[in-house]
């Protein structure tokens, strides 16, 4: 993973309540820097899932987070396979992002893909192998939801600490 500390150029949070970070602060996301930030591509392939979930949990354990490390990294296995599935049926398969963000009071998982596709939690029937991702996130993290961005979709979710 790359990274460091970074500006956020962009609104993590463009709807719902603000993360604690931006807490009375609504509309100034830019104006703030998060204390650890890591970034990393992968490739639109199921292999890149397992692999992803081995580097949040280093970081995490890099970042003193390893109590949420095994709720984080399932939260992130779910949000990157719907992305590497998307970006799968795309022409040029293309890579994927992970962006994780965290300060002393939250932690965020970030997955980009260039999809056109609308997250959505299903419900699917006891029998089906499939369709329960967004609905363990839901479970794990304290909130998830998804924007439009530029040429493509972030889908994320936030533990709070």
């Amino acid at each position: 993973m790359s990274g460091g500390t970074g500006a956020v150029n962009d609104c993590l949070l463009p709807t719902g309540n603000p993360s604690p970070r931006l807490e009375g602060r609504r509309g100034a996301c830019t104006a703030f820097r998060w204390e650890r930030v890591r970034v990393r591509e992968y490739q639109s392939l199921p292999e890149s899932v397992p692999r992803a979930r081995r580097d949040a949990r280093h970081v995490l354990g890099q970042w003193g987070l390893s109590a949420i490390a095994a709720d984080a990294e399932l939260a992130l296995s779910e949000l990157l396979s719907n992305a590497v599935r998307a970006s799968a049926a795309l022409p040029s398969r293309p890579d994927v992002r992970v962006r994780l963000l965290a300060d002393p009071g939250q932690l965020i998982l970030e997955v980009f893909d260039r999809a056109d596709g609308t997250p959505k939690m299903k419900s699917p029937a006891l029998d089906e192998l499939s369709g329960r991702g967004l609905a363990t996130v839901a479970a794990l993290a304290h909130r998830w939801d998804w924007t439009r961005h530029q040429d493509g979709k972030i889908v994320w979710c936030d533990f709070w600490l």
